[in-house]
C-alpha cells in the first residue's frame, strides 16, 4: 500500500502524477526503511493521506527523430545551452576535446562556431573532419550527443552576421580579424536523452524507485538522423 497527498512538500507540485499528488510514505511489509516512515511522521500533521493500491512498472519511452524532428530538438538544446564539447580527432584514443560556444542552428541542422584560424582543433579538422558535440542541460537533466562533419569556412559576411562583443576578448580586430576563421558542422546522426521532467521531479522518481525496488518512468531517448 502507499499512500499519497495532494499538498505539496517542497513548493512544486509532481507532474504527471494524478492531480499533482507526492508519493510520500509506503507501507507495505519491508518496502520501506524505518527512518523513512520515521521522517514522514514527523511531518504527519501537515498532510492529508490516503492509500491506494501500488502496481508501478512504468518504463522509459524510446522515440527516434528524424529531418525536422532532429533539428528541433538540437535548436532546443542549444537554446538551453549554448555550450558544448567539441570532440575531434575521433580517430584517436582518447580523442582530443574542449568547450565551445554555439553561435548560431540553421534550419537544416548546420552549426557554427568561431575558431583561431591557428588552432590545433582547425589543424586536426582539416586532416579529420570526422565531430562528435556532446550537449548538457542540467538544469533539466537533458543530454545529446551529435555526430558529423566539420568544415573551416573564410566568410566575411557571415563573420559579421554571427558577431557579438563578447568575441573581442579573442578577436581584437572584430569580425574582419584575420585569425578569425568559422567551423561549419553538419550533423548526421545522434543521440538524445530528455527526463520529459523538471530536475527536482527526476530526482523524486529516482529516489521513490529505489525505496520502492520498481522501475519508474526513465525519461525518453532515441537515436536522431539529420
Amino acid at each position: 500500500m502507499i499512500y499519497l497527498t495532494s499538498a505539496p512538500i517542497w513548493g512544486e507540485q509532481v507532474e504527471n502524477f494524478p492531480h499533482s499528488l507526492f508519493i510520500v510514505q509506503a507501507f507495505a511489509k519491508n518496502l520501506v526503511p524505518s527512518s523513512f516512515k520515521l521522517y514522514c511522521f514527523k511531518y504527519w500533521h501537515y498532510f492529508t493521506f490516503f492509500p491506494i493500491n501500488i502496481n508501478i512498472k512504468i518504463m522509459g519511452e524510446y522515440e527516434n527523430l528524424a529531418d525536422e524532428a532532429a533539428i528541433e530538438k538540437i535548436k532546443e538544446m542549444v537554446d538551453d545551452t549554448k555550450m558544448c564539447m567539441f570532440n575531434s580527432s575521433l580517430n584517436l584514443v582518447p580523442c582530443n576535446t574542449r568547450p565551445m560556444a554555439i553561435q548560431q542552428v540553421e534550419d537544416d541542422g548546420t552549426i557554427w562556431f568561431f575558431s583561431d584560424a591557428d588552432s590545433e582543433k582547425n589543424k586536426e579538422i582539416e586532416d579529420d573532419n570526422r565531430v562528435q558535440l556532446l550537449l548538457m542541460n542540467n538544469s533539466s537533466s537533458a543530454y545529446l550527443s551529435l555526430y558529423g562533419t566539420a568544415s573551416i569556412i573564410t566568410d566575411a559576411e557571415k563573420s559579421k552576421e554571427l558577431w557579438n562583443v563578447f568575441l573581442k576578448t579573442w578577436f581584437n580586430d572584430g569580425p574582419e580579424d584575420p585569425n578569425l576563421s568559422l567551423i561549419k558542422f553538419t550533423p548526421q546522426n545522434g543521440h538524445y536523452w530528455d527526463t520529459k521532467n523538471s530536475k527536482i521531479v527526476s530526482m523524486f522518481k529516482i529516489a521513490m524507485g529505489a525505496i520502492l525496488g520498481k522501475e519508474l518512468d526513465a525519461g525518453v531517448e532515441g537515436k536522431m538522423t539529420v
